[in-house]
């Protein structure tokens, strides 16, 4: 994208613009969305106006005739079509793009002007593309005008990690590679170096069932290792529940938490993994008060955690301070809440239901416990 604002910037005069044009960001694109609706009667409801701007990213990127391609896929009784005019009619007036016209825009300008293309074509000699399962058609076009008559092409790539559809990829871009450019030159690179096998055996037995695939055997020299275990956790709580559990039994048999690592995948607007962040240290500081099995340095890491910090000091300060004395603690705690408002005057006041049903451990003295109760105390602050 970056490369296609480069060239608008010199030569997209040729195709109507000003060369002092403006990018529009999403809320751009919604706002004139929604005006165009508003002025044809329809209601948000009837045609939400982000559903619109989806279907005509979709239809920027997957074909070159953006119009033909929203009269043949979208089943709207023609608003996505009439939307789509009014919007590129406000668009040219404001001299501004959207963020798929860049790509769009100089496809066209290259396709219409053979002086611009013949400059950028022998400007960039040699063209590597990385990640090529994941391009569109408009991608793949804006790829092909670049390429000069030697072809001299390098793309990089793996048809069986292709997971952009939703955003216009299209996995026939790498599987037709060879016959676009006769005489390709296809190199595998099978070996994995990161894996153990019994991971790249799964890997391979999952994959193999993909219909549209060149076809590869991933192998490693890293020995079997453990063997993959597959869990189907109810929600979010479960399944931080059985990672902590695990991580809990591997620390009783004296491991560490430095040994784990724990990958997360989430939609940018799914507040799961925050929810999933919280439970594991909260699940592995029970284990830790039920079974006084964690390692003190592996306690320590739980309550410096940067997510923790800020709040961590002066928690641990107060509760420093009260470890003498549980009145002493308990009045100090009092006056603290007094000074709060609202959810977190609610929350302070919990957690001091939770330090009364630890007293007994408290009454020990253990400057491990105290960093327990701190670590589970920062845990409920932040959600103040």
């Amino acid at each position: 994208h970056s490369c296609c604002v480069r060239i608008l910037r010199i030569d997209c005069d040729k195709i109507g613009y000003e060369r002092s044009f403006t990018i529009y960001d999403d809320a751009d694109q919604l706002k004139i969305i929604g005006d165009i609706l508003k002025n044809m009667g329809i209601s948000d409801k009837a045609a939400p106006k982000r559903v619109i701007k989806e279907n005509i990213s979709n239809a920027k990127n997957k074909s070159l005739d953006v119009k033909r391609y929203i009269q043949e896929n979208y089943s709207d009784d023609g608003i996505t079509e009439k939307v789509f005019e009014q919007y590129q009619r406000r668009l040219m007036a404001a001299n501004a793009f959207d963020f798929d016209d860049l790509i769009y825009r100089t496809v066209q300008l290259l396709a219409e002007h053979k002086e611009v293309r013949d400059f950028y074509q022998n400007k960039y000699r040699y063209l590597l593309v990385d990640e090529y399962q994941d391009t569109s058609v408009a991608q793949f076009r804006l790829v092909s005008l670049l390429t000069g008559p030697e072809k001299n092409i390098c793309v990089v790539g793996d048809d069986d990690q292709s997971i952009y559809r939703f955003r216009g990829a299209t996995i026939e871009n790498i599987l037709n590679f060879e016959r676009v450019y006769p005489g390709t030159k296809t190199i595998r690179l099978e070996q994995n170096y990161r894996s153990t096998s019994n991971i790249l055996n799964a890997a391979n037995c999952v994959i193999q069932h993909n219909t549209e695939r060149k076809g590869k055997t991933l192998w490693t020299q890293n020995g079997e290792g453990d063997k993959v275990q597959v869990y189907t956790a109810e929600n979010e709580q479960d399944e931080a529940s059985h990672i902590a559990d695990i991580i809990g039994q591997h620390l009783r048999e004296g491991g560490h938490l430095a040994d784990h690592a724990v990958l997360y995948g989430e939609h940018p607007d799914d507040h799961a993994g925050d929810q999933f962040y919280n439970h594991v240290p909260r699940m592995l500081m029970t284990q830790f008060i039920r079974d006084r099995a964690l390692p003190c340095e592996d306690l320590q890491w739980l309550c410096d955690r940067p997510a923790l910090s800020g709040q961590a000091a002066w928690c641990g300060e107060k509760f420093r301070e009260a470890e003498k004395s549980y009145a002493q603690y308990l009045r100090q705690c009092e006056a603290t809440a007094a000074a709060m408002t609202g959810a977190a005057r609610v929350l302070f006041q919990d957690t001091l239901l939770l330090q009364a049903q630890l007293y007994a451990l408290w009454a020990q003295g253990s400057a491990a416990v105290c960093a327990a109760l701190e670590a589970g105390f920062v845990g409920d602050w932040r959600h103040c």
